[in-house]
Parts: structure tokens; C-alpha cells; sequence
């Protein structure tokens, strides 16, 4: 017998679902980040979420379910902030739009990008293929931004570059705020990132 899941994206979801979702969603993410992804309970969400008894479990069969849907939604974003970027004509000004987009993202979901590296192994197969799809596809666009702006780069390094940043730099906030005001951490996040981004071989930014 199959195990039964919730509608993936591009499903035909009745809108009362896909906001019942939303809803259950939204209280996991708070629940989490307040308490700690061990500590809440599936009960927990849906009372959080004005879901009774087994019900939430017509939408999401776990907890693992939940957060790896949750990271769905934060790679949705990104594809979202890079289709913005990709329509931006100059090259240098895209490239910054995309980092303050994901410096916002990183700031704003900071125990997502723990929980993810923390407990991703628990994802349902089929849930970690569809989010290893996502990743790759939004790496590839990133890679291809930065190349419209250092076309000299080989893509070997074009791809290092992307990567230890975007998931090095910029997923670092994550894990320490050292107790900055938000807004001087994002500027600052920024200004290194799209420095590390453009840096040339003698040290210059391009």
C-alpha cells in the first residue's frame, strides 16, 4: 500500500487545501523557529495551525514532511528573486539584486538553513530528490548571472565562486548574528558577498 502525500507543487489543490496548507505551514516555521524543530509535535502544529486531531495529516505525514516543504518554499523564493534578477539589463546591478535578496532570505530564515543541515536525512526519498532538482537548477541559474558579469571566469571557478558564497558567506548568517543590529549584518553580508563575487586575480574588484 502507497503512502499517501499532499499535493506537490503545480498539483490541482482546491484553493480551501492550498490555504489549509499555508496555514499549517506557517505555524511550523514559527513553532520551529521559536522552539526547536525536536520539540514540536505534529499535534502541536496543527493546534497552532486551528487543525484538529489527525487532520494535518491529510496535508503532511510528518514533521519531515513539513520541513522539507518549508525548504521548498525558501528555494521558491530564490527562484523568484533570480527571475527578478534575470530580467535586469545590467549585469552588475542583477547580480547585486540577487545578493540582497539572498542575504535578506538568510537573515530572515536563519533556523531553516540550520534545520535543513541538521535533519535533511530525514526527508521522504521522494521529497529529497524533487529538493536536490531545485538546488541544482537554482545553483545553475546563479552560476549563469555571475558569468553575464565575469565573462573572463572559466566555469569551474564561476561555480566555486557561487557556491562558497552563497552557501558559505551568505549561510553563514545563519549561525551567527554576534549580536549585530540586523540591518548593519545584512549591509555588511552584502558588501562582502558581491566583493568575494567580483574580486580579479590581482586582487581589484572587477
Amino acid at each position: 500500500m502507497s503512502r499517501s502525500r499532499a499535493p506537490s507543487r503545480g498539483s490541482t489543490a482546491t484553493p480551501r487545501r492550498r490555504n489549509r496548507k499555508g496555514m499549517i505551514l506557517r505555524a511550523a516555521g514559527d513553532l520551529f523557529r521559536q522552539h526547536g524543530y525536536h520539540s514540536v509535535d505534529m499535534h502541536a502544529i496543527g493546534a497552532a495551525a486551528g487543525i484538529s486531531g489527525p487532520a494535518i495529516y491529510t496535508h503532511f505525514h510528518g514533521k519531515a514532511h513539513l520541513l522539507a516543504a518549508l525548504v521548498e518554499q525558501a528555494l521558491e523564493s530564490i527562484e523568484r528573486a533570480l527571475e527578478r534578477a534575470e530580467q535586469v539589463a545590467d549585469p552588475h546591478e542583477a547580480v547585486e539584486c540577487l545578493v540582497s535578496a539572498l542575504v535578506r532570505l538568510a537573515l530572515e530564515e536563519s533556523y531553516l538553513a540550520q534545520l535543513d543541515l541538521q535533519e535533511s536525512h530525514r526527508f521522504p526519498d521522494t521529497e529529497r530528490a524533487r529538493l536536490a532538482r531545485l538546488r541544482n537548477s537554482v545553483f545553475r541559474r546563479q552560476v549563469a548571472l555571475l558569468q553575464r558579469l565575469r565573462p573572463d571566469l572559466g566555469e569551474d571557478e564561476l561555480r566555486f565562486r557561487v557556491f562558497t558564497i552563497t552557501n558559505g558567506l551568505i549561510g553563514s548568517a545563519s549561525w551567527a548574528g554576534l549580536g549585530m543590529n540586523r540591518d548593519a549584518q545584512s549591509a555588511l553580508l552584502e558588501r562582502m558577498a558581491l566583493s568575494a563575487l567580483l574580486v580579479n586575480d590581482r586582487g581589484t574588484l572587477s
